[in-house]
């Protein structure tokens, strides 16, 4: 065997040895991963398609807080109860391959809940991505608005796909979702359900509407020195003037 061929042999034997291996999704589909209240953010890679899970134990009462940075790829977060209940499911509530997903929720059992990252089945390329959690003893007043106002924006995301009148139940759950988040001063998510409800009044020739909706997000970003979501909600701006004049 000529030295060329040795190596390119060596090279597919090399090759078939790799793909055999699991990928960290397919380790995370057997077993969850248990994750530490308070510890590093776990970093991790994902594929199109693929789905990690992850375990935290929970004592009753305790307030479960997760954030997930997206690194060039747009995930989603489900939730599980010790039972497999689903909780949570297909929260995405920012749009993109950038940015922070967050959930919350309180604890009605013991025992170890899991949180699911997934990723679209549409991507193109596997992205990276950093998972943390951090756990309260307790849930206050805020807490439980957090989790109410999230409950309505994700429906709302969720029917704001659909048409006709799945786009009036998404302007009502995004219009019921505002007061909470102002209850638990997060104008981050405030301005991010703003920026939905801007969307969905422009695709229901709504253009005045819409562009209330646009600058009272664009308000609350700059406020909080946020350029990227200032960005998104000008452009959309744009639009609307657009169809404006």
């Amino acid at each position: 065997m000529t030295r060329s061929r040795a190596a390119w042999a060596g090279h597919v034997c090399l090759s078939l040895m790799l793909a055999a291996l699991p990928t960290r999704s397919a380790l995370g589909q057997s077993a969850p991963v248990p994750l530490t209240p308070g510890s590093p953010a776990l970093q991790a890679q994902l594929a199109a398609g693929a789905r990690d899970r992850y375990a935290v134990e929970l004592r009753t009462g305790q307030l479960l807080k997760v954030e997930v940075e997206q690194r060039g790829i747009d995930v989603n977060l489900a939730l599980r109860a010790p039972d497999g209940t689903v909780l949570v499911t297909d929260a995405d509530g920012i749009s993109g391959l950038l940015g922070s997903e967050e959930l919350q929720w309180e604890a009605t059992v013991n025992g170890p809940y899991v949180l699911e990252v997934g990723a679209s089945p549409r991507l193109v390329n596997a992205g990276g991505y950093a998972v943390r959690v951090d756990v309260a003893e307790q849930a206050g007043p805020r807490d439980r608005a957090w989790i109410a106002a999230q409950r309505l924006f994700m429906d709302g995301r969720h029917r704001q796909q659909q048409s006709g009148e799945d786009s009036e139940a998404a302007i009502r759950n995004f219009e019921a979702a505002l007061p909470k988040w102002r209850e638990a001063a997060d104008p981050k998510w405030e301005a991010a359900t703003l920026l939905n409800l801007g969307v969905v009044r422009f695709r229901l020739q709504q253009p005045e509407a819409a562009r209330d909706s646009y600058e009272r997000a664009l308000a609350l970003e700059r406020q909080m020195g946020d350029r990227r979501a200032e960005a998104s909600t000008l452009s959309n701006l744009g639009n609307v003037y657009h169809r404006l004049t």
